[in-house]
């Protein structure tokens, strides 16, 4: 009772536990029961609600109600939370996992924009990939019935004997253009098969006889053609920026997962089983947005 007395008589420990005390009761700012949220936060949503009106600012009154969102928000995501309605949810379980995903690439730099190095190093370790397709040049006369073209090869020649590089302003009109420079799998697609294997074997310089399309008939000139050659670094530099950061999120997402994957053990059924490889998948990324 004699030391009792002494403490509760000491100031010093009167103060430090009233101290002690106030910091028991005051919710902490990791508290599940504190709120914090940022002036920055808001004034983007502020900003956002502003674009979606189309104004510039918003007037005092809805940007106060935006803010009163996003209290409220915060308070229902929490509550959520707090009854679990987080578990065993299909949606916010993707939602989670693509977010992981998008993590992992950022952690990794994968959206760094490539060196000149870099992507030569990556178009010659994937050389094979890249090859330029074999491209035709050529002219052609339309008409629905092959018997049409034929009553036209007087005028057609005629035609040529004068402008032999000219379109010849004679047949039906036609859809698409008349003087056509395609690749192989581009003539083919808008073509079709028969039309394209002529115009990879008819000798250049001459007017064919009629050969069919899927639009009808047509006299073919070949102006000019080129076979399939593998491409140079020029050839292919746009479609190597893109192709070498899709390669690269893959790696690097690869990676996480590699190394997340040694951090845990798998049962199916109670059965161990062996962690599976990585599967290069990437993560979805979509405009940013400030909540609704």
């Amino acid at each position: 009772m004699r030391w009792c007395a002494i403490l509760l008589g000491n100031r010093l420990v009167q103060f430090l536990s009233l101290g002690g005390l106030l910091f028991i009761l005051t919710p902490s700012t990791g508290s599940p029961t504190h709120i914090e949220l940022s002036r920055r936060h808001i004034a983007a949503l502020q900003a956002a609600q502003a674009t979606r009106q189309g104004s510039d600012t918003l007037p005092e009154s809805h940007a106060s109600e935006v803010e009163s969102r996003a209290i409220e928000d915060e308070v229902l995501y929490r509550e959520a939370l707090r009854l679990g309605l987080d578990q065993s949810d299909p949606l916010i379980r993707q939602h989670l996992i693509q977010k992981v995903l998008l993590l992992a690439e950022d952690l990794g730099g994968a959206g760094r924009d490539p060196s000149e190095p870099e992507l030569r190093r990556y178009f010659e370790e994937t050389r094979q990939r890249w090859v330029m397709p074999g491209e035709v040049r050529l002219l052609h006369v339309f008409a629905s019935e092959p018997a049409s073209l034929a009553a036209l090869r007087p005028r057609l020649q005629a035609h040529e004997a004068v402008t032999p590089e000219a379109l010849p302003p004679l047949g039906e009109p036609f859809p698409l253009s008349r003087d056509v420079r395609s690749p192989q799998h581009r003539l083919a697609a808008e073509y079709g098969p028969d039309f394209t294997q002529a115009a990879w074997s008819l000798p250049i310089g001459t007017w064919s006889e009629p050969v069919a399309s899927r639009y009808g008939w047509h006299l073919v000139k070949v102006l000019s053609r080129t076979e399939v050659r593998p491409a140079t670094f020029e050839d292919v530099r746009t479609e190597l920026v893109l192709d070498f950061a899709i390669a690269r999120r893959k790696r690097v997402v690869s990676q996480f997962v590699a190394r997340a994957l040694e951090r845990y053990t798998f049962t199916v059924d109670s059965v161990p089983v062996t962690p599976p490889s990585p599967s290069g998948r990437l993560g979805i990324r979509t405009e940013a947005s400030a909540e609704d």
